[in-house]
């Protein structure tokens, strides 16, 4: 197997080691020379430099033990920084149980605190950088793996060309093999299935992605035995697997591999860390913005007569439950049978009929005439989202995630659209920083099932930010 950008996953070796040791030397610098608190005794830094030093193999054993040096799969987003905080607090334990069993003095447990601190940090930026000179590397095309991807035209395709647009995922197209003719200027057509014999003869390859469905099992067993001759990564895409999930985890059982289908990476303690942080993220933001909360009830309830928060019926992870907004639309047309019942029902039907400017299940009327004077303004500014930071913290959703829809919207989901309620709905998504109301909905639910296949806190703090841009702009709200 060809290992070109090898490189990049040893360097990390060295950097993640010169980090460690350099998180250790400043806390020894601020602990013995800046921190204004009194020690009374520091060690020889010749005799520290050597400690830290005897601890490196150690170091280094564990950041493999969790996998931050798997070359084929590297970690990355929450189980990259999972797995460093693991080894740098493991960096620590080592430190107090050599400390216990030799019994000797070890002049500040404050440097060990400092050094646990700073390892973290050191290590995560050193990671960052090296990651950004790769990036910067692949955009000048050097390091590039040479790949040729097999399948029909639309498939091959559909992987093909995005992988020339951005060379940072590290990979150039060679061509496609396809029994399709592709008359494409962007990417190479190199011939059908039966010529692959001639074509890897006659093209440096270091990697083949299968994207075809209904490829037989003799077939691909005999590609991936071609492959594997001629020192070339085998890769099936999900498509190929005839499934929609993107995520694999690998096991053995009874003596075969297995391979298991996950949803999404939001599972375990990923899920525990993202509701503790929709927790927190939830009650200060109600608390900070307690004032606006205020002022816009008063005009909800100064402006037409009727409750100020209106409960709408969405379906979510857990079923049926009622998402909160401050009311914009005049009371006898709020749907529902607390507020006007069937002949609101009713009305928004024919309003759907008449004036409905999106394809799909979900539909988005401009100019909508069931709206109270102050609505229009609330829509636009999304405030009338307001309460569904309550909806975060009692739990029914979260602050990140796809948008959740009505019982009788979900009815027309298409097979593929169900995929939404694997994780919790948000307030706010990638669909909605993406486009918001322009986007047709199976636009909104691909961007929205690539979220949920690609979950990290990184890409929920992205969203986050650029979900303040989005509302300010008040592109596609209505």
């Amino acid at each position: 197997m060809k290992q070109k950008g090898l490189i990049f996953n040893l360097l990390s070796i060295p950097v993640d080691i010169i980090a460690w040791i350099g998180a250790y030397l400043l806390a020894y610098y601020l602990r013995s020379q800046i921190d204004p608190l009194p020690v009374s005794y520091v060690w020889p830094f010749s005799d520290y430099l050597q400690f830290v030093i005897t601890l490196v193999p150690f170091i280094f054993a564990t950041m493999t033990l969790e996998g931050l040096y798997n070359f084929r799969y590297p970690k990355r987003g929450f189980g990259q920084f999972s797995s460093i905080f693991i080894s740098a607090t493991a960096g620590v334990m080592y430190v107090v149980l050599w400390v216990f069993f030799t019994r000797n003095f070890f002049f500040s447990r404050l440097l060990i605190i400092y050094a646990w601190i700073l390892s973290i940090v050191f290590i995560i930026v050193g990671r960052w950088l090296l990651d950004i000179s790769k990036k910067i590397l692949y955009r000048y095309k050097i390091g590039l793996r040479r790949v040729i991807i097999l399948g029909p035209r639309n498939n091959a395709l559909s992987l093909a060309l995005p992988l020339n647009i951005n060379p940072i995922y590290g990979f150039k197209v060679v061509g496609i093999i396809s029994n399709d003719i592709i008359n494409d200027e962007a990417v190479d057509y190199l011939g059908r299935y039966e010529n692959i014999d001639d074509i890897l003869d006659h093209h440096k390859v270091d990697d083949i992605f299968v994207s075809d469905p209904d490829l037989n099992q003799d077939r691909t067993l005999a590609l991936s035995e071609k492959a594997r001759d001629k020192k070339i990564s085998f890769h099936l895409t999900p498509s190929a697997l005839q499934v929609g999930s993107r995520k694999f985890a690998t096991s053995t059982i009874a003596g075969l591999p297995i391979i298991e289908i996950l949803e999404t990476p939001l599972e375990g303690w990923a899920n525990i860390v993202k509701r503790i942080l929709d927790l927190i993220g939830s009650l200060l933001f109600i608390i900070f913005f307690s004032w606006l909360y205020i002022i816009v009830a008063i005009a909800v309830k100064l402006t037409s007569k009727g409750p100020i928060i209106y409960k709408d019926k969405r379906v979510g992870m857990a079923g049926v439950f009622n998402l909160y907004k401050f009311r914009t639309f005049k009371e006898e047309y709020c749907t529902g049978r607390e507020y006007g019942g069937e002949e609101a029902e009713v009305l928004e039907d024919k309003i759907i009929s008449e004036k409905n400017t999106r394809t799909g299940p979900i539909p988005k009327i401009k100019d909508d005439p069931r709206v109270t004077s102050i609505g229009n303004f609330l829509r636009k500014t999304s405030l009338d989202e307001l309460p569904q930071f309550f909806n975060a913290f009692l739990g029914d959703m979260s602050i990140v995630g796809p948008r959740p829809h009505r019982p009788k919207e979900v009815a027309k989901y298409k097979t593929k659209h169900k995929k939404l309620f694997v994780v919790k709905p948000g307030i706010t998504g990638l669909a909605q920083i993406s486009g918001r109301s322009d986007l047709d909905f199976d636009e909104e639910a691909n961007i929205d099932i690539y979220y949920i296949e690609n979950w990290s806190i990184w890409l929920d703090a992205q969203i986050g930010l650029q979900t303040i841009a989005a509302v300010l702009k008040t592109r596609g709200a209505y």
